[in-house]
């Protein structure tokens, strides 16, 4: 009886974990996004409404066709923010100004 107790909590938290998993995959590149939204706020021009920042941070990623090519761009914008202590307004500019330019 202790042995199949044993077996059951052991499946139990098999199950638990992989749903955690399951959770983290799908929505890996949501979270990495708001991260990098949230980074980009802090690091902002002087003077910038967190609301624009927003809205213009989330059009850009909307220009990405899927999660593969968000999650890269986001984390491209990770390793380029932590760089940095605030960003100027052409290096905003350059990040997030111009959809069409692919910049770091």
């Amino acid at each position: 009886m202790i042995f199949s107790r044993r077996l059951g909590i052991i499946g139990i938290l098999l199950a638990f974990t992989l749903v955690a998993y399951a959770v983290a995959n799908r929505y890996s590149a949501t979270i990495v996004t708001h991260v990098v939204e949230q980074a980009l706020i802090q690091k902002s021009p002087p003077g910038s409404d967190p609301t624009v920042v927003r809205q213009r941070f989330r059009a850009h990623m909307k220009t990405f066709p899927d999660d593969d090519s968000k999650l890269k761009r986001a984390l491209g914008l990770s390793q380029y923010l932590e760089k940095l202590q605030r960003l100027s307004g052409e290096q905003f500019e350059a990040l997030i100004g111009n959809e069409s330019k692919p910049t770091p």
